[in-house]
């Protein structure tokens, strides 16, 4: 993905107005290197501070009362980041160049001010644990407050404000590893890119949340495997939904009516979606290794190595599981006008064949009064002037089932009433696999949506011309006939229907 299209994705999925985000972007192009690399580990501590308000993102513990050590561990954290904050004020020589860079704006929309209402709130939210801190016993009432009131503040802030998992900053994106998110920008259909990307920034965020955890002192690990915890959930949901949808229908190779099948559909989701599961169950498992807040004991080094071999895991599999979507099988250029025709014939045959299912489901219920199957063989002209394209070019798994059965029942004469429920039985299937066909065009960009009041009028008068049509033997051919390909000059539909 190029950098301007990824920080477009990042300023459109974050909080920032335009005109903050152009203040942001200059205030941070004029930081040196080594206080960027701090800016980045206060907006981690940040993010991780609001995660250990919460206690599903902490270890298990059990017949907890006194929760004095989590608010110490609180506070510890609170302190670095106050620190960090104070230091990036201190910018020495380019702190004049910084102001000017924000001249003629609102106080309220400079990082310059909003940096320093963030050490306000950190010093004051300082004050309002120490008192706590000091006392014998913290009840969970008083803990909940305390995260609470500081979570609160923080969010307020217009620029230093705690990021949600799956919420970037340009910052984290000019740190990640250029060589994971070059590999995406080869895909060629944009959701795809977009889902991508924000999977593969969220699993280098995990990676720096780890290396970030290593570096800093014991007392701040279990709020950053706190951030850990949320982010790993939120992003195995994201990979087993939304990214699992997808990267499925940019894996696919589509047919000519740009629809892939339904079982390699399944798979590739199955796919990604084993992604996301092997992500919590591994991630979860490490983070498990850490010792309770509670305790005095310290992180095992073994802990840092399971949850990075984890997310490299993850890292390494999407990659293999993207490589299809890089060179995506092509459609063979049908227009948009004959995608539309098509998509109308599909529509017209679904109902031909739930309509041929309900008579042969009467038949099969009562098989001594199916005294007229004429509805067979007007079933079968159907199919012969709606079902030819349709049947052909719909990728299908039981395509072979189907044709073998719609073979046996036009041969069978008079109709044998075992061969009429096999294929009404796989013409019900079809039937939901066109329904599904259908919503797929349906999602397409090129498409115009579907108008069902006017498809329903065209296939009114299509029943009355071939109605019509039975009642003049001399007819020589069917009153309508669809198109045999897509692509290219096709055999049109009358202007009548």
């Amino acid at each position: 993905m190029a950098h301007t299209e990824l920080m477009e994705l990042v300023r459109s999925t974050g909080r920032l107005n335009p005109e903050q985000w152009h203040n942001w972007e200059q205030w941070c192009d004029l930081l040196a290197p080594e206080r960027r690399a701090e800016l980045l580990d206060l907006q981690t501590l940040l993010s991780c501070l609001v995660a250990f308000g919460y206690f599903e993102n902490h270890r298990p513990e059990e017949h907890v009362t006194n929760f004095r050590p989590h608010l110490e561990v609180l506070r510890e954290t609170m302190r670095a980041a106050l620190s960090l904050a104070q230091s990036l004020r201190r910018r020495g020589d380019s702190q004049q160049r910084l102001r000017a860079v924000c001249d003629g704006v609102h106080p309220e929309d400079t990082p310059e001010e909003a940096i320093a209402t963030l050490e306000t709130s950190l010093s004051d939210a300082f004050r309002v644990l120490d008192p706590f801190c000091r006392s014998d016993v913290v009840s969970i009432d008083s803990f909940h407050a305390c995260c609470d009131l500081i979570s609160r503040d923080l969010d307020r802030n217009p620029f230093f404000f705690p990021l949600a998992p799956l919420e970037f900053s340009s910052l984290e994106v000019s740190s990640a590893h250029r060589e994971r998110l070059d590999k995406v920008d080869a895909i060629e259909l944009a959701g795809v890119r977009t889902v991508v990307t924000l999977s593969m920034l969220g699993l280098l965020r995990l990676l720096r949340y780890s290396a970030l955890a290593r570096r800093l002192d014991a007392q701040h690990v279990h709020v950053i495997f706190a951030g850990l915890r949320r982010n790993v959930r939120a992003l195995a949901r994201f990979l087993s939904t939304q990214a699992a949808e997808s990267i499925a229908k940019g894996v696919v190779p589509v047919s000519s009516v740009g629809v892939g099948s339904a079982k390699e559909l399944d798979a590739v989701q199955y796919k990604v979606q084993s992604i996301a599961i092997a992500l919590r169950e591994d991630g979860e498992e490490a983070l498990g290794l850490a010792p309770s807040v509670s305790s005095s004991q310290s992180v095992p080094q073994s802990a840092y190595e399971s949850i990075i071999t984890a997310v490299q895991d993850a890292v390494t599999n999407l990659e293999h599981a993207i490589v299809p979507a890089i060179q995506p099988a092509r459609t063979n250029g049908a227009s948009a006008i004959e995608l539309g025709r098509f998509r109308l014939y599909a529509w017209m045959l679904q109902h031909v064949m739930r309509a041929f299912v309900a008579k042969a489901s009467a038949v099969a219920f009562n098989p001594a009064g199916a005294k007229d199957l004429g509805f067979v063989s007007e079933f079968l002209q159907h199919l012969k002037s709606l079902g030819r394209t349709v049947v052909e070019e719909i990728p299908f798994d039981r395509k072979r089932e189907l044709v073998v059965q719609l073979k046996r029942l036009k041969s069978a004469q008079p109709v044998d009433l075992a061969v009429l429920k096999t294929a009404s039985h796989e013409c019900s299937l079809f039937a939901d696999h066109i329904e599904w066909t259908v919503r797929r065009m349906d999602e397409r960009d090129d498409l115009p949506p579907f108008d069902k009041g006017a498809a329903a009028r065209r296939f009114r008068r299509y029943l009355t011309s071939a109605q019509a049509s039975r009642q003049e033997p001399e007819l020589k051919r069917a009153p309508t006939q669809a198109p045999d390909r897509l692509a290219g000059e096709s055999r049109t539909h009358p202007e009548s229907l």
